[in-house]
This record gives C-alpha cells, sequence and structure tokens, in this order.
C-alpha cells in the first residue's frame, strides 16, 4: 500500500463511526464500510477471544486481510487513496494489527467509560438489524471465511429469533468474557469490555511510533468538532480538511453525553466500582453529575 493505512481503535461504543464517517469524507480516503472481525480473525477462527498475538500472523494471512479491506474499501491496486479501518476488536491486539499493517497510522479515541457501558448494554440487549446483516451478508466472503460465519451467523440468527439464551457476547471479546456473561452482571461484563480495551491498548502503546499515534476524546469530537476534526485532517494530512471540517461540525450530535444516567442505581454503582481508578485517571471523575467537556 503505497498510502499508509489509517486504523482506528477505541472500546465499542466509543464513537469511532461517527469518527470514520469524519475521515472518510474526505475524498483522499476509502474507508471500510462496517467492522471486519470476520476478515481479522482469518486462520484464527478456533481462538475462543479477539486478544490475537502478533506471533500468529503469517505472510499468507496478512496478505489476505490486506486485499479484503481494500477490497471492502473499494480501492483498487492501483488506488492511490488511504485505507480507512475500524473493527473494534483491533482494540484488544494492536501489535497483531500492527503485523499486517506495519505502516499504519493509529487513532485511539477515548469516551467515557459510564456512557460506554449504558451504550453497550442495550446492545447487547437489542436483536440486530436486518438491514445491517443483509449489507454485510452481501459482502461475506463466505468461501474463505467460512468457519467463523457459520459460528458467528448461527448466534446471531439466534439472538435476531429471540432466543435469550442465544448471546455468547456482543463486542470486543476479552479473555474471559463468556465466564464473566454467566456469573456476573451484565454492567460489570461492559464496564470489563472497556476497561480491557483500554488496557490491551495501554500495554501496546509503546511498540507505536508517537508519530504514528493520535489521541482524541469523543466528547471533544461531538462538542467541538471543528477544532477536533481540523486537528485530525491537519494530522493525517488531508488535502481537503475543510470537507473533514464541514462533516463533522454538521453532523456531530452531543445527546449521548451523560447516557449513564439512564443506568439503573444498581448497574450505576457496579461501574463506578469497577472503573472508579481508571476514570480518575483519565480526568473523567467519578460523580455521576461530572460530564467531560
Amino acid at each position: 500500500m503505497d498510502s499508509p493505512p489509517i486504523v482506528i481503535l477505541g472500546a465499542a461504543r466509543s464513537g469511532t463511526r461517527f469518527l470514520r464517517s469524519v475521515i472518510a469524507a474526505s475524498r483522499a480516503v476509502g474507508a471500510t464500510p462496517y467492522d471486519m472481525n470476520f476478515v481479522w480473525r482469518h486462520g484464527s477462527e478456533s481462538c475462543p477471544h479477539d486478544a490475537l498475538p502478533a506471533a500468529w500472523v503469517t505472510e499468507r494471512s496478512a496478505s489476505f486481510i490486506r486485499n479484503r479491506l481494500r477490497d471492502a474499501a473499494g480501492l483498487r491496486t492501483d488506488d492511490a487513496r488511504s485505507l480507512v479501518e475500524k473493527t473494534v476488536s483491533n482494540t484488544l491486539r494492536a501489535p497483531y494489527v500492527q503485523r499486517v499493517l506495519p505502516a499504519a497510522r493509529f487513532i485511539h479515541l477515548i469516551r467515557d467509560g459510564r456512557d460506554v457501558v449504558e451504550s453497550s448494554m442495550r446492545c447487547w440487549r437489542d436483536p440486530p438489524r436486518a438491514s445491517y446483516l443483509l449489507k454485510k451478508l452481501r459482502a461475506y466472503p463466505l468461501g474463505s471465511c467460512l468457519p467463523y460465519a457459520l459460528k458467528h451467523g448461527l448466534r446471531t440468527a439466534r439472538r435476531a429469533a429471540g432466543f435469550s439464551d442465544a448471546v455468547s457476547s456482543w463486542g470486543p471479546r476479552y479473555p474471559g468474557i463468556d465466564q464473566d456473561y454467566a456469573n456476573h452482571p451484565l454492567a460489570l461484563v461492559c464496564a470489563r469490555q472497556w476497561q480491557c480495551c483500554l488496557d490491551s491498548f495501554d500495554e501496546a502503546r509503546g511498540r507505536i511510533s508517537p508519530d504514528k499515534l493520535l489521541e482524541i476524546r469523543y466528547e471533544d469530537l461531538v462538542t467541538h468538532p471543528s477544532q477536533t476534526a481540523l486537528k485530525l485532517a491537519e494530522w493525517l494530512q488531508l488535502p481537503d480538511a475543510h470537507t473533514v471540517v464541514s462533516y463533522a461540525t454538521t453532523h456531530a450530535n452531543d445527546s449521548s453525553i451523560g447516557g449513564r444516567r439512564r443506568l439503573s442505581s444498581d448497574d450505576q454503582a457496579t461501574v463506578s466500582r469497577a472503573l472508579g481508578s481508571t476514570l480518575e485517571r483519565l480526568g473523567y471523575g467519578t460523580c455521576d453529575s461530572d460530564i467531560a467537556a
């Protein structure tokens, strides 16, 4: 790839989809349209979690993943545009991603874990949208990703049909997630999901060159979209920064900030106990009235 790929990392429900859309407003990039975990898991379908070690990457699997990502993003072999990739499970395996895309630039998006938990809990409980599933199925490489397709497809179909015991997990699968889901409240599972994503990235941070890493806050992106999008476009050296800024300004919505207030009092207490020290470290505070700007 001539142009360095752009990899968005962040826990599920951290605003990574919106961030991808902001960057994709530039004519200089081509973005994958949805999470591509089934591609990243190629050759590792039997692993029960998404925290894949970098040592598992082979030249064959890396080539397969790169080609599938470019196809999904609509990039031709001679295309000079940069690939933009957003798969939340990659936050658990940054060194693995780096092995596949060694020239990649990383953007790490951080959001208040309490708001993430509230949003994640709704995703665990709500059945998937049929329109989204059909869109994804049309591009699914059944021949090359059949084992993952069968397992994920059966689980998704049972979930859509309303079988309450069908959901083994939603979002990034951290090691031990199935045991946690079976033995702990969902609020705690979602809290650990966010925490594990942060911890995994923190552990991998030292392996990423500082000039290839940009970290931003979701709250900044939606409350100060012009400044944040301009910073993003300048860091990526996009030739049409005004288009990126215009998209962010037009589509930013800060109504989801403070969504944690919709959690029950028990769930709020569970999340505060689980995430208190990390929230303090990130500057979010631990009081329910605190909202990071």
